[in-house]
């Protein structure tokens, strides 16, 4: 039962990243590296350090969103233009040095690992890979808040969206980089691994919401026509496919069905795991919870598609109608909620499944 239950669990998202296509892991390779203490303390920290990242990547770009809410409130005549400055003024000092002290994090951390195992040696590579690559684009991503702002006190507006607009694509080409390194990771991980159908609705989802953020990207730039929406329609119609069929989703139920009865098995021995098993029962709660809100991220994402498939013919004065604009800002508001829940969620799916990194080599030592 030891060797399922840590098929069962093994990886999150941000515990491993991709793996080689030589590094395919067995139930067995899983439970050597998790005996290996080296390599679970590397492996909780670059799991919390990604996960730093992930939510400073956030808080960037709500800063952002702030930025176009303000001005919208202002174009709207809701709030004064002294009021709209207070307002980026206050942006703009929120900004402070998060960026640089994260930078100065990352590249702290040692370019080798501590352990001798070669699969953790080449796991451990490859999570620096991808730290480094979230750390570029957090930078990057900064830079583009102070660069928003700095368009709006120049009283460039035209600049100013092109970034917005530049920004989306940018965005959506990070997801895509990591949507395609996790996916990689899953697809190498025992079909029995919770982490691995985890990763499965994320990166369908992620996959989906790319191509409709591009799509996006390309009607805030006023490049988005028919004849482009029409080739972008085939690719979304087939991402939502994969998504709508529910398979991921129900892979994640199944795996956390059989969790379920592994901890029945646990709470029937002698020896008391209950500190195990609150830990095991987090992973599976926000594994569903996460699952679940990811597949509502993508629908959000759908009804916008739809929108624009709609109106279509009215792409270029997109706005001129009222109710059209109040149709997408509420559409905007409700995908604002469910992306703060998928936030909210990844977090404590990566905490929990961080804290079974951790004490991963203790429960397998007093499990025998």
């Amino acid at each position: 039962m030891k060797k399922l239950l840590l098929a069962l669990l093994i990886f999150n998202c941000s515990t491993i990243h991709y793996v080689y296509s030589g590094d395919e892991l067995d139930s067995g390779d899983l439970v050597e590296l998790y005996q290996d203490q080296d390599w679970a303390n590397e492996m909780a920290e670059m799991s919390e350090i990604f996960n730093a990242l992930t939510t400073l990547v956030y808080f960037q770009n709500n800063l952002q969103a702030s930025i176009a809410e303000n001005l919208e409130e202002f174009y709207a005549d809701n709030i004064s233009n002294e009021k709209l400055w207070e307002e980026l003024n206050s942006i703009e000092n929120q900004i402070g040095t998060f960026s640089e002290d994260f930078n100065l994090a990352v590249m702290g951390i040692s370019t080798t690992s501590a352990s001798t195992n070669p699969k953790a040696i080449s796991l451990y590579k490859s999570s620096l890979k991808i730290i480094y690559d979230a750390n570029d684009y957090q930078i990057d991503n900064n830079k583009s808040t102070r660069d928003l702002l700095s368009s709006l006190a120049k009283g460039d507006i035209d600049n100013y969206n092109y970034l917005v607009s530049r920004g989306s694509l940018k965005n959506a080409d990070f997801l895509e980089l990591i949507a395609n390194n996790t996916r990689a990771q899953g697809e190498r991980l025992p079909e029995t691994s919770i982490g691995r159908h985890v990763i499965m609705v994320d990166s369908d989802v992620i996959h989906y919401v790319v191509i409709a953020m591009r799509v996006n990207a390309l009607q805030m730039l006023n490049e988005l026509d028919k004849k482009n929406y029409k080739e972008y329609k085939v690719k979304l119609d087939n991402a939502y496919k994969v998504i709508s069929k529910g398979k991921s989703l129900s892979n994640v139920k199944k795996a956390i069905a059989n969790l379920e009865n592994t901890i029945k098995e646990l709470q029937s021995l002698d020896e008391d795991f209950t500190i195990y098993i609150e830990i095991i029962e987090r992973v599976m709660v926000n594994a569903k919870l996460l699952s679940e809100a990811n597949i509502r991220n993508a629908e959000s994402w759908k009804d916008m598609m739809d929108f624009y498939d709609r109106n279509i013919n009215n792409i270029t004065n997109l706005y001129d109608s009222a109710s059209r604009s109040a149709e997408f800002d509420e559409m905007q508001t409700r995908q604002a909620f469910i992306q703060e829940q998928v936030s909210t969620y990844t977090d404590l799916y990566q905490e929990a499944s961080a804290e079974f990194t951790r004490i991963a080599p203790e429960f397998l030592t007093n499990f025998k």
